[in-house]
């Protein structure tokens, strides 16, 4: 359990959240200690997959609600939503103990991992989603006592304005890095977690045989492979706890030259959650020589600064140990460092990440 703030503090930390890009599960870890709990998870109402964000108490909580599809038929957020009340919603307002049992969520979810009482409240963005704000106490804790449900409404208006920011921050930074990167001559769009087009720039034109626009506003790949290897990727992107993006091979054929697709995640903590993009897709056609800039190869797959450093040597063909040298550090170093490029890249391999990002970003010139 985090360690508990000042209301002052908290709030100041809700609003820091927006700007940062890993602040939203510490808030949350934050929130629930305020109000003796364990954790909590915000989510979207009625979704599944990626669109969640959840403090490390209550991951596993979090992992078998998502797995056993329980956001289906869940009677807790629909009572939740039934009281219509502008605030936090108590288990205990719901339903007595006696009818808590014969609740399948909380019979076979809540209380076999210790769990059973709790405070939601629901709100929505300017795009019309739906979140889902839960805290989660222990069972033995009992309910959350009154004065820590007002400690929680008083927090609720700095979540929604936190939370407000945060969709305007990563959707402003989806839509300029499409613009950003049709001043590359790189055709771009940004695509939701279904794969549905929200927006793309002038440059996608040219890769239209490789990757089509259907009548739904889905992208729809040409090749037969490329077309499953994507519809793979956000299948299993919908389930996982972290999101990684992947590069896809577009085969050459009589009409068409050989072009790399490369699938990389919008503000990878949260996309899909606080902004309707999750995705950025860049095609490169293999034959071109555009340069990005390191600093932009940065913001597209949030890397930190030595990863990107990290990055730009081995597209120039050096080799771990080369790389240590030139960046006087350990070997171990730069492998740890490697695993976490390969996370925020989606690729598996050394070679893969000389193939799949020296197409991206060519010959990569210094800032």
């Amino acid at each position: 359990m985090a360690h508990r703030l000042s209301l002052e503090d908290l709030i100041q930390h809700i609003y820091e959240a927006a700007f940062d890009p890993g602040g939203w599960e510490t808030v949350l870890a934050e929130i629930a200690a305020f109000v003796g709990s364990e954790g909590a998870v915000l989510f979207r109402s009625g979704q599944a997959g990626q669109s969640w964000i959840a403090s490390e108490g209550v991951l596993r909580l979090v992992d078998q609600f998502f797995e056993g599809q329980w956001y289906r038929d869940n009677e807790r957020t629909s009572g939740v939503l039934r009281v219509a009340k502008s605030g936090f919603v108590n288990d205990a307002d719901l339903f007595d103990a006696e009818r808590m049992n014969t609740i399948p969520m909380y019979r076979d979810l809540l209380h076999p991992l210790g769990f059973g009482w709790g405070a939601a409240t629901t709100f929505s963005l300017s795009s019309g989603t739906q979140l889902v704000l839960s805290i989660e106490r222990a069972r033995s804790a009992g309910p959350i006592p009154k004065a820590m449900m007002q400690a929680l409404d008083d927090l609720r208006p700095h979540i929604i304005r936190s939370s407000l920011i945060t969709e305007r921050v990563s959707t402003s930074k989806s839509d300029g890095l499409v613009d950003v990167l049709a001043g590359l001559g790189l055709p771009a769009a940004a695509i939701d977690g279904s794969g549905r087009v929200l927006s793309h720039n002038d440059d996608w034109i040219a890769v239209r045989s490789h990757v089509m626009i259907d009548a739904g506003d889905h992208l729809v790949f040409s090749a037969a492979n490329a077309r499953r290897q994507f519809e793979t990727f956000l299948r299993t992107s919908a389930l996982a706890r972290t999101t990684t993006g992947c590069t896809i091979a577009l085969p050459r054929d009589i009409t068409r030259a050989p072009a790399l697709a490369h699938v990389i995640p919008v503000g990878r903590t949260y996309a899909g959650l606080f902004s309707r993009p999750a995705f950025l897709v860049v095609v490169k056609p293999q034959m071109t020589e555009t340069q990005i800039s390191a600093a932009l190869l940065s913001e597209l797959y949030g890397l930190t600064a030595s990863e990107s450093r990290v990055v730009r040597l081995l597209a120039r063909g050096e080799d771990v140990e080369a790389v240590a040298v030139a960046l006087h550090v350990g070997r171990e170093t730069i492998r740890t460092q490697l695993k976490s490029i390969f996370v925020k890249t989606g690729l598996r391999s050394q070679g893969e990440l000389r193939i799949g990002v020296s197409s991206l970003i060519g010959a990569v010139k210094d800032d």
